[in-house]
This record gives C-alpha cells, structure tokens and sequence, in this order.
C-alpha cells in the first residue's frame, strides 16, 4: 500500500509486543472453534497452513485440542447422515456416502470409520430389540432367492418371460 519496509516492520513488532500477533493464540482459537463446527483435524490443519501457520505449531496445538469433542461431533455427523438413508438403501452404499461426508469435513479413513460404527450402535440402542432382530440383508436375499426358485420349479413348463414377469 505504498509504505516503507521500516516502518511496517515497526507496527509488526509493536503489534507482536502487544500480543495482538501471534500465531499460538490464533491457531488455538481457530482449532477450537472449527471442532465446534465439526471439522476434522486434516481439513483444519490444511485450512491453517493456508493461512500460514507454521507446522510445527499446528501438529502441537492439534494434540493438545481437545479430541472427544472431535469425536463426538464426527458420531453426530455419523447418525445424522445414517438418519438420512432411504429405506432399502444398500448398508454398503449408506455407509460409504457417511465416509464420504466426514472425508469432506476433514476426518481421516480411520476417524470416519470409527465415528460411523458408534453412530449404528447408538441407532440399533434407538430402534429397540425387535428392529435390531429384523433379518439382515444377506437373510432377506437368500429368502427372496428361495421364492424366485419355488416359483420356476412351479412354472416349468410356462413360457419363461411369463414366469419372469410374475416374479418381478
């Protein structure tokens, strides 16, 4: 902005003198408030180094923030994605689009898998006993398998498109 090297340098160390720049204290306050929002430490950390924190002092903040909030705002980021599964969705597909969400918010594999299995343990707690006893998906296909051949032992002798038709 067209002012001499000499005198920003002046008003950076008065203002570091004053405690008004430093690094520490901000990346202690950015940490907090983005685990808070629920991030996870990969993009928090990402974010940081962006905005040219040193390394160092990240790695060392990040290990003394406090990682229960973490993990408790990543399960609640888990169940409210699982809430959002459409009935009959695929278990698989379910799971790998909460995964995915959570890698987005910056949660490694690790993180994102942990917080997901303690988000279905907690549903299966909500649900109650007699939908955690309902019939898994490998059940409920060789079931569907067994009605699909009784039918085409029944219809022999019919035209196949028929019985395909009748089935579906």
């Amino acid at each position: 902005a067209g002012y001499l090297p000499e005198a920003v340098d002046a008003v950076l160390e008065k203002l570091t003198s004053l405690g008004f720049l430093n690094d520490r204290i901000f990346a202690e306050t950015y940490i907090a408030s983005k685990i808070r929002a629920g991030h996870g430490k990969d993009r928090i950390q990402r974010d940081l180094r962006q905005k040219g924190v040193d390394q160092d002092l990240i790695r060392e903040v990040l290990l003394d923030a406090d990682t229960d909030v973490q993990e408790e705002k990543a399960v609640q980021l888990a169940l409210s994605g699982l809430r959002r599964t459409k009935p009959g969705e695929n278990r698989q597909k379910a799971d790998q689009r909460v995964i995915a969400m959570l890698a987005r918010r910056g949660y490694g594999y690790d993180e994102a898998r942990k917080a997901l299995d303690q988000a279905r343990e907690q549903l299966q707690e909500e649900e109650g006993p007699e939908e955690a006893d309902s019939p898994s998906e490998e059940e409920q296909l060789e079931e569907a398998m067994i009605l699909v051949r009784r039918a085409l032992e029944r219809d022999r002798g019919d035209d196949p498109r028929k019985t395909a038709q009748r089935l579906l």
